[in-house]
């Protein structure tokens, strides 16, 4: 007696096996059978009869190519009636050796004597037609060859009527064989059937009965919390099963007698913590449940639901933008601590701003949930707009006293006052420089202040980039050739027009010229170059100036970074970084490549989609 479960399962396999085997040797028997019939049927039969038919039309072809013989076109005739006896002459010796009824070769045998004659009287008539002429030519093809003709033609239909005949029989043959063949296997199939489904059952019901008793003690666990002891009735596998279900079963009840208790405490006191937490804060689990949440989370988000613990987040919280946020976050398996801000209403309408924390919750590896927690900002953004204000509001100020002394300045340089000495003009144009420098300042924290007000201050539509280089090169042409640099360009024809604001993007560039210009001396060159690469804009502003310092290449791009050079005048320091901020708006970046004494390469990368 087999006594482990792999036995009794094997036996069972085996017992299919046998039956599939048995079932499968009898259908290949009989289905080579049937292909045998088949093949006996539409091989032999089919091919003398299909033989029959092109020596017909073969003999039927040389008749046609005796006309023409007579007529007197005598060298088509010929070469058509040669080329029906050669294909005559293939199918009749092909029938001849694919004999397969009884009384077909007599038939052939007399195929044989009357096609020679045929073609004795052939080189009869070529005789008749030399010595007598055309009329006694027809007159032998109508009395002769045409008689000659016909019994041909009969002994081959009586050919052809022996093998359909036949055919004919094979078939009614072989579709009584093929009834006979199918219903042997049909009842073969059903007793097979039936004797391994009741067999197998008979199996399965004594092995799965031990199965059955553990599932009804693990519904009477989790039902009534019983913990009812099996009976071990198998010594196989089951019978180890349910002797170790015995053990935990055991240990289980100990185990819920001693710890529940405690576990209840730590739950407490996780809930005391997360009330205690000033901020908003809410646990889910994986399927966005949830589990825990505190006052502030309920009144930030003006959740009525008097036990939100077990409901769906989106069924409490009705902000849209916030889940999205929820779901993006946790759908791409991200930790994110505090990296962007939320705008949400509180229920009076007013806008608060929150910086969001989502960390992930393991166990044993496995996520089972995420703690969000909400951390009120609207302060420090009521504090920034401020700051914002009034770096605006001094740049408007010192806009106006810095335009009356440049236009001071620049009445006092042009004599019309008086003359001026050595001296006095070495001050003047000390004091025009530092103007020229604050008024650039001033320029570029106003417009600092106008984008980072709002993206809406872009507008966009398509430009052609040759135009915005151009425009661009054109306004810097004369300051270069007054400082002795070549100024060039070169835009590629591929290159398409590109949805940007065409007046910052020849900001942009003017800023990088002027830049290049300042680092370049009398003979350098600035090239500025268009090109497609990986369906993205890319503008190159190459110098072959003093360079920068490889490790700066980075730094440039921050705010208020000032790089020193004994003969270069420090700048803004917003220049650059207001470049990055506005390339960046149009989804672009923009990059560095330099050293000292080798130049300065500024790239200009833009996506078009």
């Amino acid at each position: 007696m087999v006594k482990t479960l792999n036995g009794k399962l094997s036996l069972i396999y085996i017992v299919i096996i046998l039956a599939m085997s048995l079932l499968g040797l009898v259908s290949v028997r009989n289905l080579i059978t049937i292909s045998n019939d088949i093949d006996g049927l539409l091989t032999n039969n089919y091919k003398s009869i299909q033989s029959v038919e092109n020596m017909k039309d073969a003999l039927y072809n040389q008749q046609q190519s005796l006309f023409l013989y007579i007529s007197g076109d005598k060298k088509e005739g010929l070469a058509e009636y040669s080329k029906n006896n050669s294909l005559f002459l293939d199918n009749f010796y092909f029938e001849k050796n694919n004999i397969t009824e009884d009384g077909e070769m007599e038939y052939v045998n007399s195929l044989d004597t009357y096609y020679l004659q045929y073609s004795q009287n052939f080189f009869t008539l070529s005789e008749i037609i030399k010595n007598n002429g055309k009329v006694s030519g027809y007159n032998f093809f109508f009395d002769e060859i045409k008689v000659n003709y016909d019994t041909i033609v009969k002994t081959l239909d009586n050919i052809s009527s022996l093998n359909e005949t036949m055919m004919i029989n094979s078939k009614a043959r072989v579709e009584n064989k093929t009834k006979i063949i199918i219903n042997t296997t049909i009842l073969f199939t059903l007793a097979s059937i039936l004797i391994s489904f009741f067999l197998s059952r008979h199996l399965l019901k004594k092995i799965l009965y031990p199965l059955n008793n553990i599932i009804d003690a693990i519904k009477d666990i989790k039902t009534n919390s019983a913990y009812k002891e099996l009976e071990i009735t198998t010594k196989d596998e089951l019978g180890e099963l349910a002797n170790q279900f015995n053990l935990m079963a055991k240990r289980i009840e100990s185990f819920e007698k001693s710890t529940l208790g405690q576990i209840l405490k730590e739950r407490n006191n996780s809930n005391s913590i997360l009330r205690s937490i000033d901020s908003p804060m809410v646990v889910i689990d994986k399927d966005y449940k949830v589990t825990m949440v505190n006052e502030n989370f309920i009144d930030a988000f003006d959740i009525s639901d008097e036990k939100p613990e077990g409901r769906y987040l989106t069924h409490l919280v009705n902000d849209r933008s916030f889940f999205s946020v929820i779901y993006d976050i946790t759908l791409n398996n991200c930790q994110w601590d505090f990296l962007n801000i939320i705008t949400l209403k509180n229920k009076n309408g007013d806008i608060l701003y929150y910086n969001i924390s989502i960390k992930e919750i393991k166990e044993e590896d496995l996520q089972v949930g995420y703690v969000i927690l909400l951390k009120d900002v609207t302060h420090l953004k009521e504090i920034e707009q401020t700051s914002k204000d009034f770096f605006a509001t001094i740049s408007h100020e010192f806009k106006t006293p810095l335009t009356s002394i440049m236009i001071g300045t620049g009445l006092l340089e042009s004599s019309k006052l008086g003359d001026l000495s050595y001296e006095q003009r070495k001050i003047l144009t000390t004091i025009k420089e530092d103007g020229e420098r604050l008024n650039l300042l001033v320029s570029n924290m106003l417009l600092l202040s106008k984008l980072e007000s709002s993206t809406e201050i872009y507008n966009k539509e398509y430009n052609s980039i040759e135009d915005l280089i151009k425009a661009s090169v054109s306004s810097n042409k004369g300051i270069a050739n007054y400082s002795g640099i070549i100024l060039e360009y070169n835009v590629d024809i591929n290159v398409k027009p590109l949805s940007c604001d065409g007046e910052k993007l020849v900001w942009v560039l003017n800023n990088l010229i002027i830049n290049a210009i300042r680092h370049c001396k009398d003979g350098d060159l600035i090239s500025i170059r268009g090109f497609l690469k990986d369906n993205k804009l890319n503008i190159t502003v190459t110098d072959t100036g003093v360079g920068i310092l490889k490790d700066n290449t980075t730094k440039i791009f921050d705010k208020y970074t000032q790089l020193t050079n004994k003969d270069i005048k420090n700048n803004s320091g917003l220049g650059l970084w207001i470049c990055k901020d506005i390339i960046a708006a149009h989804n672009g970046e923009i990059t560095c490549e330099s050293d000292l004494g080798e130049g300065a390469t500024f790239t200009i990368i833009i996506p078009y989609n």
